[in-house]
């Protein structure tokens, strides 16, 4: 008798932690069209540095690339 208690009290705590854990998971809104924009500005200005044309050109004067490498 306890054992089938037991196993129903696990199913029902499996239960309930799917139920709180949906909408965890659930999508996002896609983004606005503003906001793309200035997701792709904020973007934009990372790869300024952070790319292999920014290692070959620094975008900033007296960058030394090897003191940042340590």
């Amino acid at each position: 008798m306890f054992d089938k208690l037991k196993k129903n009290a696990w199913r029902v705590v499996a239960l309930l932690a799917l139920a709180v854990a949906a909408p965890a998971f659930a999508d996002d809104p896609p983004p606005t069209p503003e906001a793309l924009a200035k997701i792709r500005a904020a973007n934009g200005e990372c790869l300024k540095c952070h790319s292999e044309a920014g290692l070959k050109q620094p975008p900033k004067e007296g960058l030394d690339i090897k003191k940042l490498r340590n």
